[in-house]
């Protein structure tokens, strides 16, 4: 672990994080701390976007105001605790700056309300840029003998996906879990099933996307968690899937550069590809159909994603509805795409690196990937002319008649009969008004 540097942390978070706009928001008796991931991180010499930031008092009025000097996005994490989140797109990537208020009267207090010692660590904010550390959980000691350990007794009652988070934290930094700890995770295991179903899924994915091994799926198994989620898997299925996760990780990491960056655009957004796919799998090894099917409700997964969950368990069966041949003209494959599944390049990066495919199908998945990253806006083909266009081309009226000439203009192009705006343009002159019928309900 680096020594601390607090000077270098300062200017990181004046110049990258802008809290010199921050700092003189809050009151000479309310100044703001910054504990959990961003110290951890930095002292561990690590990359982080996100900035949890503390104060005695509700920040609220604060955060709203550096939200507006920023121009970022701010919106409430929970209103009844006055927590709040302000987002910030930069080039670089997008920040995270969450705002909340103590969680007790003193710091100590506030610390001690936390999970893991290795979060606990704080550094106090003042105007000047001055910085102070605190450590009184012992927090820095844990991470120079990497370890994992509780702030209290009452961490995982207050709350039990602290399990899952504890695991993740584990495996992400390579800290040993004592046989107490893991003996006290066993013992709250039980709490889970009272945890939001989404936020049990959530973590559960951002475990298995840190690419756990071997010893941190058998710390998953003893700790409890997957019976809880109904999953059961003897000791050589658990060989046999982290042997499994291994080859997917050589794999990603021989791709060519534009594949590899598609594998790294959807690990970090909103679909997490590595955490879906594993989820997936993990799903398919340790319950039946019935089971799956019963926990994807239960953990209340999206439409998008428990489609994309479904689709996976096909393409592990090899029952993915493949076509058998694929139109030529571009824009007909891609409205095929669509029509296969949702976000269709997280379906055919899944079926690259999974599927044993003949090479000439590999060598179609390919080229669909290539369109794919060239034409697809948040995993969507744009219209070749947009609502405004047939607006003024067609001199029509604000309504339903746009929508449905837009719709029979996908129709062509799913046909190939129209792969360009020239072809829309030349079509909309020529046939639309003699074809619009067979799209109007």
């Amino acid at each position: 672990m680096n020594p601390p540097n607090l000077l270098q942390f300062s200017a990181l978070l004046i110049q990258r994080f802008q809290l010199s706009k921050l700092l003189p928001l809050f009151s000479e008796q309310d100044q703001p701390i910054i504990a959990g991931g961003a110290v951890r991180d930095f002292l561990l010499g690590r990359t982080f976007h996100d900035l949890d930031i503390s104060t005695r008092n509700d920040p609220t009025s604060a955060a709203r105001r550096f939200s507006r000097d920023i121009g970022g996005k701010w919106f409430w994490l929970d209103r009844e605790r006055r927590q709040s989140r302000v987002l910030l797109n930069k080039g670089e990537g997008e920040l995270c700056f969450d705002f909340t208020p103590w969680r007790a009267e003193t710091l100590e207090g506030d610390l001690r309300s936390r999970d893991f010692t290795i979060n606990a660590i704080a550094v106090r904010l003042n105007e000047s840029g001055d910085l102070g550390l605190e450590d009184r959980l012992g927090g820095m000691s844990d991470l120079a003998s990497e370890r994992l350990r509780l702030c209290s007794d009452e961490a995982l009652t207050d709350d039990p996906l602290r399990i899952l988070r504890g695991l993740r934290l584990a495996t992400q930094l390579r800290l040993s879990i004592s046989a107490e700890l893991l003996e006290q995770m066993t013992q709250h295991a039980p709490l889970l099933r009272h945890s939001a179903g989404e936020r049990l899924a959530h973590e559960l994915q951002l475990l298995l996307a840190s690419n756990p091994q071997l010893a941190n799926l058998q710390q998953l198994q003893k700790s409890g968690v997957l019976v809880e989620f109904g999953i059961r898997l003897d000791d050589a299925a658990l060989v046999g899937l982290a042997d499994e996760w291994s080859d997917w990780t050589r794999q990603i990491a021989s791709l060519d550069d534009a594949h590899g960056r598609r594998f790294q655009v959807y690990a970090t957004g909103m679909v997490n590809l590595p955490g879906l796919l594993k989820f997936a799998r993990l799903l398919d090894r340790g319950c039946d159909s019935g089971q799956r099917r019963e926990l994807l409700s239960r953990l209340r997964c999206s439409r998008t994603k428990s489609r994309l969950v479904e689709h996976f368990w096909d393409i592990f069966a090899g029952d993915f509805n493949w076509p058998d041949r694929w139109p030529e003209r571009h824009r007909a494959r891609l409205r095929r795409l669509e029509e296969l599944a949702p976000h269709t390049e997280v379906v055919l990066l899944a079926l690259w690196l999974f599927q044993r495919r003949k090479a000439e199908e590999l060598e179609v998945i390919d080229e669909l990937l290539e369109l794919a990253a060239k034409n697809l806006v948040n995993g969507r083909l744009e219209d070749l002319l947009s609502g405004g266009d047939l607006l003024q081309l067609l001199n029509l009226e604000p309504g339903v008649a746009v929508g449905h000439y837009q719709k029979l203009l996908r129709r062509e192009e799913y046909s190939g009969r129209i792969d360009s705006r020239k072809e829309a343009l030349q079509y909309l002159a020529e046939r639309a008004d003699k074809e619009i019928d067979k799209v109007v309900p």
